[in-house]
C-alpha cells in the first residue's frame, strides 16, 4: 500500500493549525509552458495575492508570497536531463533563473539508503542551499513521538485500517497518548508551556510511513515539502510508533494494565512518522531552488492523490474550498520542482519552461 499524508500544519506560535484563505484560482495567458525544442508541459503554482493571467499558472492560497512550484504534467523519463528557465516579475524586482539543469534517476521515488531521518532532511536543504536545521530531542521530537502515539492508540481503539488515524488533532481526551488538540500547544506542553528555540511560527507533517523513506515521501510533495525547505527553519524532532513505544507514557503502563496499543505493527502505513518544527522567521537572501542545478538522480513522479491537501486537483480535499486553487484532476505527475523568491510582493509577471535536453 501507498503511504498517505496528512493535510501539512503551519501556525503562528499563538495560534492553532489555520486553515488558508481561498485561492483565486488559475489563471489565462502566456506561461508555465513553452520554451525550445522540447518543451515540457507544466502546472505552475504560486503564492500571494496576484494572478498575473497566465497560462497554467495557477494561485495557490496554501503557499507564501515568492514561493512558486513547478510540476510537470507528466512523470519525467527516467535518466534523462532536464533544464529550468524562468522570469518572474514580484515585488518591483525581476527574478531569472540562473543555470539550472538537473538529471533523473531510474525510480519513480527511489530510496535513501541508511540514512538518518537528521541526514535525510539536511541533505535536501543542502541540495536547495539553505542552512542545516538542528535536531531537538527533547522538545520537538517528545511532542513529535507522543503525536504519533496519539495517532497509533487511536488505530487500535477505533480498529482503524494502517494509515486512517492520520491526523493532526487530538479529539479523543480519553486516550493515554492525548496532549492537546492544537499540535502548538503540544509542542509548548513538551516545553513546560514554552515557546521552544526562540520560534515565531511552529510546523507539523506527518507521514504514515517512517525512517528516511517517509522523508523521501514527504519531500517529493508539494505543502509536504514546504517546512523542509525554508531557509529560516531552526530546528524540528521525529517520532513515529517505535519512538512512542519507547516513551513513558506507553513504558510505564504495567500489566495487567492494558497498553494503549499492540506493539510492534510492522505495517508500513502504521508507523505514523510526525515531525515537529520551529522556525524563526527572516528575511531571504537570494533566490534558491530545488534541484540543485547538476543534481543527478532526482526524483520521476509524484501521485498527488497522497497529499492532502491534493495540490493538483481535489480529489483528497472533501469539498474544501480553501483549498482548491483551480488545478484539474490529475493524478500521477512529474516530480515537483521549487523555487523560493526574496520577496514577499505579488507575482505579477511569470514566464517558466521545462526542457528535456
Amino acid at each position: 500500500m501507498v503511504p498517505f499524508l496528512g493535510a501539512v500544519c503551519a501556525a503562528l506560535i499563538f495560534s492553532g493549525c489555520e486553515t488558508s484563505p481561498p485561492p483565486a484560482g488559475g489563471g489565462t495567458g502566456n506561461g508555465g509552458t513553452g520554451g525550445s525544442t522540447s518543451p515540457v508541459p507544466v502546472y505552475v503554482l504560486i503564492g500571494g495575492a496576484n494572478n498575473p493571467s497566465a497560462t497554467d499558472v495557477y494561485l495557490d492560497g496554501i503557499l507564501e508570497p515568492g514561493q512558486v512550484f513547478i510540476v510537470p504534467k507528466s512523470p519525467l523519463l527516467a535518466s534523462s536531463s532536464y533544464t529550468v528557465a524562468y522570469t518572474i516579475t514580484a515585488g518591483g524586482a525581476t527574478f531569472t533563473a540562473p543555470t539550472w539543469t538537473f538529471t533523473t534517476g531510474t525510480a519513480a521515488n527511489p530510496p535513501d539508503p541508511d540514512r538518518s531521518i537528521f541526514d535525510a532532511i539536511n541533505l535536501r536543504r543542502s541540495q536547495t542551499n539553505v542552512p542545516t536545521v538542528l535536531n531537538s530531542p527533547a522538545i520537538l521530537a517528545k511532542a513529535a513521538r507522543r503525536h504519533a502515539g496519539y495517532q497509533c492508540e487511536d488505530q487500535h481503539e477505533r480498529s482503524l485500517a494502517n494509515g486512517a488515524a492520520i491526523s493532526h488533532g487530538e479529539p479523543l481526551e480519553g486516550y493515554l497518548f492525548f496532549i492537546n488538540d492544537d499540535y502548538g500547544a503540544r509542542i509548548r506542553a513538551a516545553n513546560e508551556g514554552s515557546v521552544p528555540h526562540g520560534a515565531t511560527h511552529f510546523y507539523e507533517t506527518i507521514a504514515t510511513n517512517s525512517g528516511s523513506a517517509a522523508v523521501v515521501f514527504l519531500w517529493n510533495t508539494v505543502y509536504h515539502r514546504l517546512p523542509m525547505m525554508r531557509h529560516d527553519m531552526t530546528h524540528f524532532g521525529a517520532g513515529s510508533r517505535a519512538d512512542a513505544e519507547s516513551d513513558t507514557i506507553y513504558t510505564n503502563i504495567i500489566a495487567p494494565a492494558a497498553k494503549p496499543f499492540t506493539p510492534g505493527n510492522p505495517a508500513t502505513n502504521a508507523q505514523y512518522l510526525t515531525i515537529d518544527w520551529t522556525r524563526v522567521s527572516s528575511a531571504l537572501t537570494g533566490p534558491k531552488f530545488w534541484p540543485a542545478n547538476g543534481q543527478v538522480g532526482v526524483n520521476l513522479a509524484f501521485d498527488t492523490n497522497t497529499e492532502v491537501p491534493d495540490p493538483i486537483g481535489t480529489a483528497n480535499e472533501g469539498g474544501n474550498a480553501a483549498w482548491n486553487n483551480g488545478t484539474p484532476e490529475a493524478g500521477v505527475v512529474g516530480v515537483p520542482l521549487h523555487v523560493s523568491l526574496p520577496t514577499t510582493g505579488n507575482i505579477t509577471a511569470i514566464s517558466v519552461t521545462l526542457t528535456k535536453n
